[in-house]
C-alpha cells in the first residue's frame, strides 16, 4: 500500500517520526485532510509541525482536523501550530486535545491571535494535563485576566516546567497576582 504523495509535506525518516507541513497552496487544500488522517494514522508519528500554514478556527484549514487527528494518534510529544491565525474559538478543541493527551509534552501556539477567553480554555485543560512540559504562548492577544489563569492552573500542574508569555501585555496588578501564585508554588 503506497502512501499518497503530498509534495508540501516533509517527512524525515522512513517510519514517519516527525512531519512537517509546508504552507499549502490554494489548489491543494483538499489534501489537507488527508493529511491529518495520514498522522491519526501513523502511530509512530512523535512531532507534528504545522507552522506558517495560515491555520485558522474554521475553513479548509482548520485546527479542529489536526487535534481530531492528533487525538487518535498516541505517540505525539510536539505539536507547533505558531504562526498561524487561530483565535480563541480555536482554542475549544486544543483544550480538549490538552486534556485528553497523554503523550504530548511540548505545545508551541505562538505568534497566533489567542485572547484572554482562549487562554481561559486551554487553563482549564492544563489543571488536568499531566504530561505537557512546555507550552508557547507567546506574542498572542492576552490580557490582565490571563495572568490570574496562569496563577490558577501553575497552582495544581507541577508538571510544566516551561511557560513561555512573552510579550503578552499584562498589567501592574496581574503581574503581581502572577509573581504571588509563583512563590506559593515554590
Amino acid at each position: 500500500d503506497a502512501l499518497p504523495i503530498f509534495p508540501w509535506v516533509d517527512f524525515y525518516n522512513d517510519v514517519y517520526q516527525s512531519m512537517t507541513l509546508k504552507p499549502v497552496p490554494n489548489d491543494s487544500l483538499h489534501y489537507f485532510k488527508n493529511v491529518c488522517r495520514l498522522a491519526s494514522r501513523t502511530w509512530q508519528l512523535q512531532h507534528f509541525i504545522a507552522a506558517r500554514c495560515n491555520i485558522a478556527d474554521d475553513g479548509p484549514l482548520n485546527v479542529q482536523h489536526i487535534t481530531e487527528a492528533m487525538r487518535r494518534n498516541h505517540g505525539l510529544k510536539l505539536l507547533d501550530l505558531s504562526h498561524n491565525i487561530i483565535s480563541n474559538r480555536g482554542c475549544v478543541p486544543l483544550s480538549e486535545l490538552i486534556g485528553h493527551t497523554t503523550t504530548l509534552t511540548a505545545l508551541d501556539i505562538s505568534y497566533n491571535r489567542i485572547g484572554e477567553e482562549g487562554f481561559s480554555f486551554l487553563s482549564n485543560a492544563l489543571k488536568v494535563n499531566v504530561t505537557l512540559k512546555m507550552l508557547d504562548v507567546s506574542n498572542n492577544r492576552l490580557a490582565p485576566g490571563s495572568a490570574v489563569d496562569v496563577g490558577n492552573f501553575l497552582r495544581l500542574n507541577f508538571n510544566l516546567v516551561d511557560l513561555r508569555l512573552n510579550n503578552c501585555r499584562f498589567d501592574d496588578d496581574s503581574r503581581s497576582e502572577e509573581r504571588r501564585v509563583g512563590k506559593e508554588c515554590r
